[in-house]
């Protein structure tokens, strides 16, 4: 998955082992990885430029925090999907 991102965000707890080990393992095939605990860490610089976003999480991330990150990033992406660049660039 994270060969095919552009930006890769991982979310889990500070402490989690599994969590580490898949910020690692992204990281070796995309630039621009991201832990997160919640959609609080989350930044929107974090995004520009960007047209494939990746979400994994740790074993025991809860499902609520998951959806909570999944929707702010499509909020996030939603936004620019407005902008004159997307516009020109969805164009036939």
């Amino acid at each position: 998955m994270a060969r095919r991102c552009d930006v890769v965000v991982v979310i889990g707890g500070a402490a989690s082992n599994n969590t580490r080990e898949l910020v690692k393992t992204c990281g070796r095939y995309c630039a621009r990885v991201h832990h997160v605990q919640t959609e609080a860490d989350l930044r929107p610089e974090w995004f520009l430029d960007t047209a494939v976003v990746g979400v994994t999480a740790g074993t025991s991330t809860p499902d609520d925090v998951i959806e909570r990150v999944e929707r702010w990033i499509r909020e996030l992406l939603t936004g620019r999907a407005a902008s004159p660049r997307r516009r020109r660039s969805a164009a036939p």
